[in-house]
Order: structure tokens, then C-alpha cells, then sequence
């Protein structure tokens, strides 16, 4: 068989070596991004295929199953019209602006290479989206038709080994992503907070052998948020192992816990820091599991002597054993606990005994908020309160929403320099200047030091507006504009709520920018703003807005 081949006016040629078929030679040219190609042209062209005998191939030719594909320059002017691609010298010889290294017509269609993407042999600037613009409820819905990039292809459905990330196929999620599964498709959702990571607790897996938390062993519960297992903390852990060769515990290291919301087993506190007066380091912990349990206990703190307030703030299920809180005698505040609104079965108990007697306490104003319930509260301030006696804004309890004003916290303007910050409000903090519960500016240091420091320039506005779902202060949408003069900013969640917008207005939405090629259902979207700001659709001629 003599060689044959295909001919652009451009760059790209198809050789089809001795044993190439015509329709091989046309997989060929598919395999390397070519994408259609003219029928084969006559030996007595204007121009001589470049010859190619196997087997002395030249560097930089593809080679599959004896067809070859290589790129050749050619001297053929295209139109000015043309951006520079062309079949032919004449304005309607133009290829299609998707094109790249040529074309065979001007479809998007008859490219040889895409410049972006392609999608079942059509060049495209972007695969079909996961939602298109719906310009009847004006919002972002499914897209039936979507695909996924897969390399430079839209693809159907991502390799079973990938995961769907957004609009693309991705072999790991990124780090602020988690992988889930929904629909039986395995795609990347971003993590809310730290994404979710389960690690062994002492006593399992890798920790099996392990009798407590120690210097050792502290690293590997970096960024866990779930413990399989127990925690548990000794005196030969915290102060160090000398017969085995274990310096004592770095208390800043016990920060690596504020990222533990579960612990399936048992919390074990025998031995604590002295410089630190509650247990903070564990303020993201909502459930202890009681799955493993120590002697019929899943939270025991026992003859902790510096310890002054739990601060367990979020703190919301004991599923089950029993509490043990013995002989702690600086401890205040338990006594205020609904214990059993944690427990979820009638057989659990309290132990409490021999801590400090609540009289003290109160004497020394170691007392719940005012703004907490009477469900009680885990220390000092309106963050620590089991509910809420008015409304709340996150974790913390407050008197009214920010319905009409903002609030700005004015620090005080007198300090006692070298005081410390109250019963080690701020104990595990990060180093930084931070408010303390009565609004007291507080200098940290190393992570459990706090001392009074001067106000920083200007004092830390919370100038925003919210609306009230029930008992809680939401935040309203950030595309509301703040009301003056006692007017509500939003009625509800979301940027469809909004009293007045910002920016602009998409029919109820309001949005920072009208849609300027946003993908619909048939066509890209292009919209643009009136004199009021209310967005409005360009001609259906337009095609770049």
C-alpha cells in the first residue's frame, strides 16, 4: 500500500505508513488530537506529502500502529478576518475561534486541535456546567446535561477511579475538600471547618499499647476530628516518663484536641497542666460516645487541683456511662449543669463530689451570665452557657439581634498592666490580642498566658446586620445593604431576602454583578444594569454582552 495523506492549508499532516488503513490512519489522527480530517488527497497535489518510511521515523512523529501524524507550517495568508486560522485565503475560509493548529471547515466541528476543551468532537470553550442559569427564577439550577473535564475532554461520567470535583475529574480531592459519595458518585464537598479525620484513640489501632497521651504520641492526633477510641491522660504522660524515656508533655501541644468533636470511648483526665485552669483545649467537642467505657465511666476528672471552670461549651451528648467528677477542689460551675439533658438513657448517673462547694463560688462571683438559662453553663461568659436565655449568634448568648445597629466593642480605657485575664478566660488561645468575656482587651502569650495590653488602635467593630430565626441571630446576606435610620437590612437568609441590595438586582436576587456569560440551558447569559441597578437581558444578538 503507498503512502496517502490528508492535507490542511495550515499545520497538521497524516501519514499512513505500509499496513495503514485509511480508517486506521483516521483513529490515528484522533489519538493525538486530531479531530477530523479531509478525505485522502491525490498523489499529483500542489504539494508533496512529506515522505515517511519505516523504520527510520524523525524525532517529534507520532507513531501509532504504522500511521504518523506530524505538524507541518505552511505559507498559506488567511484573510485578516481570520485571527490567524484558516483552510483557505478567503474571509469564509475562516476556521472556528475554538480551533488550534488549524481546520479542515469553519464548524467547531472541523478543528484539528481545541484551543480549550472537547466535547463529543465539537471545540468548546467550557464543558456543559453542573448548573446553568435559569433566567425564569433567575438562580443557578442542575444541569441535566452536564459534564465533566477529563483532561482536555467533556466527559459523561468521570473514570471510576476519579472524583468529581466541581466541573472536573481529579484523582484526590483538595485539602480543604472531603470526598462523599451521593448518587453513587463520588465527588469533592468543601469542609465547612477542618475537613473530617478519624484517628485512633489510646488503646486502638496504632495507639494499642498505649497507656496515655504523652510527647510521644501527641503529633498523631493532629487535625483529628473524630477519636476512635478513648483519651486518656496520666501523670506520666503530662510530667514526662523517665523510665521510658519520655520528656514531659509541652502543654501548648494539648491544642492540637480543639478539633475533636467526637470521641467514641471514654475521656480519662487524671493529670492536667498546672498552668492551665479548664479544659478549653476540648471547646469543639460535642459527643463522647461511651462505647468503651472505664469502669462504667465515659467522663471522669479526678483530683485536678488548678483546675477552675470545665469549658466544655459545646458539649451536647454523653451517649452513654456515667460522669465521675471527684476532688477537683478549685472547680466551679458544675454545680450549674443540667447533666442529664446530655444523657440519652435513663440508666446514667453523676458521680460529684468533694470539688469546691458552691457557696465559694458564689461568693466569689464565679457565677453563670446573666444571659445564660437556667440550664447552667461551663464557666465564665456568655460563650459557655448550655442555652440561652434571650437570643444567640453562634455560640454566643446575647441580649437582642443586630436588627437596626451594629455593635462595636469600645475596649476600656484604663488597664491593670500585668493582671491576668479572668479565671484563664483565654488559656489555649494563639498568641494575639483578644477580648475576654467583659470585653477586656488581653494580651496572649505562648498559649496559656494572658495578660492586660493596651487597646489596639481602633476598637474591633461589629458593624453588621442580622435578623432574628427564632432564638438565633443570623447574619444577613453579605450582597444586603445596611439600613440606616431604624430600617430592617434583611427579613431572612439568603441574597433574595434583602430590604436593598448593595449592588445590583437580578429579578429578586441581588448580586454583586449581572450575569455576563454565565452558561444557560441553550446559551451563555450577558445581562447589563439600568439606571435603578436592576439587571436586564442584551438583545438575543449579542453574544458578548
Amino acid at each position: 500500500m503507498s503512502p496517502i495523506a490528508w492535507r490542511s492549508m495550515v499545520q497538521i499532516q497524516a501519514v499512513a505508513l505500509p499496513g495503514c488503513s485509511t480508517q486506521l490512519a483516521k483513529s490515528c489522527l484522533a489519538r493525538v488530537g486530531v479531530m477530523s480530517a479531509r478525505e485522502p488527497l491525490a498523489h499529483h497535489t500542489s504539494k508533496t506529502p512529506v515522505a515517511v518510511q519505516a523504520p527510520a521515523l524523525q524525532a517529534g512523529l507520532y507513531t501509532i500502529q504504522n500511521c504518523a501524524v506530524l505538524q507541518i507550517l505552511t505559507k498559506t495568508v488567511c484573510a485578516e478576518q481570520c485571527d490567524g486560522r484558516c483552510f483557505g485565503p478567503y474571509v469564509s475560509d475562516c476556521c472556528h475561534r475554538e480551533c488550534a493548529g488549524g481546520c479542515s471547515g469553519p464548524k467547531d466541528t472541523d478543528c484539528f486541535a481545541c484551543a480549550n476543551f472537547n466535547d463529543s468532537g465539537a471545540c468548546v470553550t467550557q464543558c456543559p456546567q453542573p448548573f446553568v442559569y435559569n433566567p425564569t427564577t433567575f438562580q443557578l439550577e442542575h444541569n441535566p446535561k452536564a459534564k465533566y473535564t477529563y483532561g482536555a475532554f467533556c466527559v459523561k461520567k468521570c473514570p471510576h477511579h476519579f472524583v468529581v470535583d466541581h466541573s472536573s475529574c481529579v484523582r484526590a480531592c483538595p485539602s480543604n475538600k472531603m470526598e462523599v459519595e451521593e448518587n453513587g458518585i463520588k465527588m469533592c464537598k468543601p469542609c465547612t471547618d477542618i475537613c473530617p479525620k478519624a484517628c485512633d484513640g489510646i488503646g486502638t489501632g496504632s495507639l494499642q499499647s498505649v497507656q496515655t497521651v504523652d510527647s510521644s504520641n501527641i503529633d498523631k492526633f493532629v487535625n483529628c476530628t473524630k477519636i476512635n477510641g478513648n483519651l486518656v491522660f496520666l501523670i506520666t504522660g503530662i510530667e514526662g516518663d523517665a523510665y521510658h524515656s519520655i520528656e514531659a508533655l509541652d502543654p501548648d501541644k494539648l491544642n492540637v484536641f480543639r478539633t475533636v468533636r467526637e470521641i467514641t470511648g471514654y475521656l480519662n483526665i487524671q493529670s492536667w497542666p498546672r498552668n492551665m485552669s479548664d479544659f478549653s483545649v476540648f471547646s469543639n467537642l460535642a459527643t463522647i460516645g461511651g462505647r468503651v467505657l472505664y469502669s462504667g465511666i465515659s467522663l471522669l476528672i479526678l483530683k485536678q487541683q488548678w483546675i477552675s471552670s470545665l469549658r466544655l461549651q459545646s458539649l451536647q451528648e454523653i451517649s452513654a456511662g456515667n460522669i465521675y467528677l471527684t476532688d477537683n477542689h478549685l472547680l466551679c460551675y458544675y454545680h450549674t449543669v443540667n447533666w442529664t439533658s446530655l444523657f440519652r438513657t435513663s440508666l446514667q448517673k453523676t458521680i460529684i463530689r468533694n470539688n469546691r462547694n458552691p457557696s465559694n463560688c458564689t461568693a466569689e462571683k464565679m457565677m453563670c451570665d446573666p444571659l445564660c438559662s437556667d440550664h447552667g453553663c461551663w464557666g465564665p461568659g456568655p460563650d459557655q452557657c448550655l442555652f440561652c436565655r434571650f437570643f444567640s449568634r453562634g455560640r454566643t448568648c446575647i441580649e437582642s439581634c443586630n436588627l437596626y445597629e451594629g455593635l462595636t466593642m469600645q475596649p476600656p480605657q484604663s488597664y491593670s498592666v500585668g493582671g491576668q485575664c479572668s479565671s484563664g478566660q483565654l488559656t489555649g488561645k494563639p498568641a494575639g490580642t483578644w477580648p475576654d468575656h467583659r470585653g477586656y482587651w488581653c494580651l496572649v502569650s505562648q498559649g496559656h498566658s494572658a495578660n492586660y495590653a493596651p487597646p489596639p488602635r481602633r476598637a474591633c467593630p461589629w458593624d453588621f446586620r442580622e435578623f432574628a430565626n427564632g432564638s438565633v441571630c443570623i447574619e444577613c446576606d453579605s450582597q444586603c445593604k445596611k439600613a440606616e435610620d431604624n430600617m430592617l437590612t434583611c427579613v431572612g437568609s439568603g441574597p433574595d431576602h434583602c430590604v436593598t441590595c448593595s449592588h445590583f438586582k437580578d429579578g429578586p436576587n441581588c448580586v454583586e454583578k449581572c450575569p455576563d456569560g454565565l452558561q444557560g440551558a441553550n446559551s451563555f447569559i450577558f445581562k447589563y444594569a439600568e439606571a435603578n441597578n436592576e439587571c436586564h437581558p442584551c438583545h438575543s444578538n449579542c453574544t458578548q454582552g
